[in-house]
């Protein structure tokens, strides 16, 4: 049984004697499924909710003249500039109609406006209705077209591309790659735009110039970490999926400014909150490092105390990648300084570093001394160098979801201590230059990545 093909009539709410006139073809109604809409969002809805084998047409109608005479109205315009703007149907031949033969035919009274706006979108089927002819009739000739055609031809990110990076913020994070790069929306996923950097590094190796997709994340944090590494990883399966941004370091191990991309990232906040049950016997006076939190509420003497107990979930690499980076620090890091925009070549840290080392992720930003120093290196690991807001979701996700072959890594660079005293600079100059370092490690990588033969693949 063959597909029925829905036709989209795109109308000016306003004019209501067309509406009114075009539901009294009752026969053309029953035959062509046709629906007259006031918006192109309504349009939208109905393609991206249907399936690949939806056949449609899709027409607009002239519009309300700006005065007595015969001229289109702005409205008509807008909907073809409206709907062309959407990369998927920039090149569909998306007619006209009107009432007004004289709009079309006399080319003595055409407006020009409207054969400009034709002419601009490679659109020039610009279709009469005179009113005594059978709307289906003219709408014989119009073509039908198909949503799996259509999605095919769409110029955005292609699903399998060697990279999609993620940033936890758009100021800073994000903004430093549209600064060096070229950024067009995608509609693939959520705040995703298809990206290439704007000026190639002769003096680096294979610097990568395709395309690849960039994301920022609404909300910082671990939950739209997990939910926008999850998407990326199921609508756009990259080869790598890389977080960048900027982090907290462990001051007695990592500069201000160098990398850390996480072996092993520990969860330090997923457990449990307990009061303190008196009748327990004592097992120990060692004082184990321990977190508490007390809230008294208002209008009340009672103090509310509580210790907390980690799950200490944790979260991994990939160790034959990580390993693999380690080896290529030397490469990484020369291909950094090449890099580096000449305005900030002095600025390179001098003493810099790459760790390939642990990590700890948890929901708040940290702001107190020892906690990172005392409390995580003693609760969890001696290894830890770091910790931020979301590196555990990105990790747990290609842990659960990414398929064989395809692996997530985040890159971060620590712009403070994680203390009492951390600041964002003058401006915010000490976290932009973080996301900077970040930024030019990541495409520092990029083509030294793209040389990671993992063992366990079959060759092709």
């Amino acid at each position: 049984m063959a597909q029925e093909i829905m036709t989209f009539i795109v109308a000016d709410p306003r004019h209501g004697g067309f509406t009114e006139e075009f539901y009294g073809y009752r026969n053309f109604i029953s035959k062509s499924n046709a629906v007259v809409i006031h918006d192109v969002n309504t349009f939208f809805i109905f393609y991206n909710m249907a399936k690949d084998d939806f056949r449609f047409r899709i027409v607009i109608h002239a519009g309300i003249g700006d005065s007595d005479k015969d001229s289109i109205g702005h409205t008509g315009l807008s909907y073809l500039g409206e709907i062309m703007s959407d990369d998927r149907f920039k090149n569909l031949d998306i007619p006209f109609m009107s009432r007004k033969r004289s709009l079309f035919v006399d080319t003595t009274t055409r407006n020009e406006n409207l054969y400009r706006i034709i002419d601009d979108y490679k659109c020039y089927n610009a279709w009469v209705f005179n009113t005594p002819k059978r709307i289906d009739e003219v709408l014989l000739d119009i073509p039908i077209y198909l949503k799996a055609d259509i999605e095919k031809t769409k110029p955005g990110i292609s699903k399998g591309v060697d990279f999609a990076i993620l940033t936890a913020l758009f100021e800073d994070e994000f903004q430093i790659y549209e600064e060096h790069c070229e950024t067009i929306p995608d509609k693939i996923t959520a705040n995703c735009y298809k990206s290439k950097f704007i000026r190639k590094a002769d003096r680096v190796k294979d610097d990568y110039q395709k395309d690849f997709a960039l994301i920022h994340q609404e909300q910082m944090g671990l939950v739209d970490a997990a939910i926008y590494s999850t998407q990326i990883i199921d609508k756009i399966d990259p080869r790598f999926l890389l977080m960048g941004g900027v982090c907290g370091g462990l001051k007695t191990g990592v500069s201000q400014y160098d990398i850390i991309i996480p072996t092993i990232i520990y969860d330090y906040a997923t457990g449990k909150l307990k009061g303190e049950d008196e009748t327990k016997p004592q097992v120990s006076n060692i004082a184990e490092p321990q977190l508490e939190a007390s809230y008294k509420p208002e209008g009340s003497d009672k103090i509310i105390k509580g210790k907390f107990e980690s799950k200490q979930f944790k979260s991994t690499s990939e160790k034959l990648l990580t390993s693999y980076i380690f080896n290529r620090k030397v490469d990484i890091i020369q291909n950094m300084k090449e890099l580096m925009p000449e305005t900030q070549k002095v600025n390179f840290p001098e003493k810099f570093d790459i760790h390939i080392d642990e990590f700890a992720c948890g929901p708040w930003v940290v702001k107190t001394d020892g906690f990172l120093d005392d409390y995580l290196l003693q609760e969890f690991s001696a290894q830890i160098k770091g910790l931020e807001m979301e590196s555990y979701s990105v990790n747990r996700a290609g842990n659960i979801v990414q398929k064989y072959g395809r692996y997530s890594l985040v890159v971060k660079s620590a712009m403070d201590y994680t203390n009492t005293k951390k600041e964002d600079g003058v401006g915010g100059h000490i976290k932009k230059f973080a996301a900077l370092m970040s930024f030019i490690c990541i495409r520092a990588m990029m083509p030294i990545l793209l040389e990671f033969n993992d063992p366990k693949l079959p060759s092709e």
